[in-house]
């Protein structure tokens, strides 16, 4: 893990934790929507290159995009339409989400990451995509859960139970034992 730095008054370097994955030189962290102008700070602040961004059309991700490559950063999305339960439960929904999370896996197994991985808030869909890529690395439920909370509180606090059901029952038996959907 990263020591925490600071708060600067105008919000380009929020205080941000990693995880350093297991078997990979790769670590993680999670937070909310990054301001623009501070991606580049979090790259000289804590050596951050690259980003997965899990925010839907209307929260253009092609800015967040467009900042980070201006950063010379890496940039992953996973299209999310929605968040809501009738969408994330719909079996292209669950295609979707299991194949962009295990081409991301597969991303920071095979390469030196330092990620940031946000939604608008930081807190469901991030929550979700990080629970599960916890797990894909090995840690046990409680394991992922106390991870989260470290990484950062607002996430794991807020991600409820439906979520973590939800990748238990709907993501994680594909990701973790290769099934095909």
């Amino acid at each position: 893990m990263i020591s925490n730095v600071p708060h600067s008054k105008d919000d380009l370097t929020p205080v941000l934790i990693f995880h350093q994955l297991k078997n990979s030189n790769s670590k993680i962290t999670c937070f909310r929507r990054p301001n623009l102008r501070s991606i580049p700070v979090l790259k000289e602040v804590y050596g951050l290159n690259s980003i997965l961004s899990c925010i839907i059309k209307k929260e253009k991700p092609e800015m967040i995009e467009s900042k980070a490559k201006e950063s010379n950063i890496k940039f992953f999305n996973i299209p999310f339409r929605k968040a809501k339960k009738n969408f994330l439960e719909k079996d292209s929904t669950i295609k979707m989400l299991v194949e962009e999370i295990r081409k991301m896996y597969e991303n920071l197994i095979n390469d030196t990451l330092c990620l940031l991985v946000h939604c608008a808030a930081g807190i469901r869909r991030t929550g979700i995509v990080v629970y599960c890529l916890l797990r894909m690395n090995g840690e046990s439920k409680e394991s992922a859960l106390e991870i989260l909370l470290k990484l950062r509180e607002e996430t794991r606090n807020g991600i409820g139970d439906y979520r973590l059901e939800y990748a238990e029952k709907y993501l994680l038996p594909f990701l973790l034992e290769e099934k095909t959907i």
